[in-house]
């Protein structure tokens, strides 16, 4: 019972999506096999991603799918309906060994008829999942239609879905077939096939926010006093000559570029990288803390509270190699 309650919960809380969401469709055919014996065939094409289950799931699990037959004196059913070999798992969620499909299934009832017909009816009461969550049982008429030639599959239309229908009449006073695409243009709306200058501007101006914010941080606390310093060091360097100085100052922004571009090369190849991945480690807490504990440290022995010095040995190789 507690996995049925976990099921219908995840079903009727995502109800608004089942209208927006439609994972299977369904379609009917008819293979005759003697002049009295017919395989009414129906087939489920799946989205990739969903799963729907089958027609034998143990109690306590999802909602299995289940095919219904209108009840006449103009036929017979032969047996059960069978269904093609899926994929047995054990679902995590459910915590029980379920049978499921992907991509395609195909379920086959066979029936003697007493008579000739036109139409057969019936219906199909179904779940679909993917690995996110699951849409609230659905229920599809059928229509086996015998004018047809034999084996041609006719599509199911989506409107016969009355339940979900019906309870988005309920709760929202309106359901998917009462909604039509507006043909009113917005005065400031923007249209994304072929916008190429729109795509242009869109760089452009990225790019100019990007600079302007390089500008401004500039004027930040870190930065702005190593502006003099880097100056200095560069112009010292050289001494008189400045396109050696020039030539230093390239140099040494090309690497900053190289060292940022490097950085990124990985999250344009590899899709499994977190794009966050450098924002957490600059954000991290315990690293943060670690050098506020190195800076504090430094700005002690800065105010004359102690004074550090290099190990000896590091001194006389500094001396030797100067």
């Amino acid at each position: 019972m507690k996995h049925c309650a976990i099921a219908l919960f995840l079903a009727f809380t995502l109800n608004g999506f089942s209208q927006i969401l439609e994972p299977v469709k369904w379609s009917t055919a008819i293979e005759k096999i003697s002049e009295t014996e017919y395989d009414l065939i129906v087939n489920a094409s799946i989205e990739k991603g969903w799963h729907l289950y089958s027609q034998n799931v143990p109690d306590g699990g999802p909602i299995p799918t289940t095919f219904s037959f209108e009840e006449t004196n103009d036929y017979t059913l032969v047996g059960n309906t069978n269904e093609e070999e899926g994929h047995v798992v054990e679902d995590p969620v459910f915590e029980m060994r379920i049978k499921f499909f992907e991509n395609n299934a195909v379920f086959k009832q066979r029936i003697t008829l007493l008579k000739d017909i036109e139409t057969l009816k019936g219906s199909v009461e179904f779940m679909v999942c993917d690995d996110t969550r699951c849409l609230p049982p659905t229920e599809i008429d059928l229509v086996f239609s015998f004018q047809t030639n034999d084996s041609t599959l006719s599509l199911v239309s989506d409107s016969a879905n009355t339940n979900n229908q019906s309870i988005n009449k309920l709760l929202y006073g309106m359901s998917h077939t009462d909604m039509t695409k507006s043909n009113i243009t917005c005065e400031n709306e923007i249209s994304t096939i072929g916008s190429t200058i729109e795509q242009e501007k869109s760089l452009w101006s990225i790019f100019g926010l990007g600079f302007l914010g390089g500008l401004l941080a500039l004027l930040t606390p870190c930065v702005f006093p190593m502006i003099p310093l880097t100056v200095s060091f560069f112009t010292k360097k050289s001494g008189q000559n400045k396109s050696a100085g020039m030539s230093k100052a390239i140099l040494y922004g090309f690497f900053i570029l190289a060292v940022y571009l490097i950085l990124s090369i990985p999250f344009h190849l590899l899709d499994s990288v977190n794009p966050d991945i450098l924002n957490e480690i600059s954000t991290n807490v315990v690293l943060n803390v670690i050098f506020f504990t190195v800076f504090v440290f430094f700005a002690f022995s800065f105010f004359g509270y102690y004074e550090l010095t290099l190990p000896a040995s590091w001194t006389s190789k500094t001396t030797q190699g100067e």
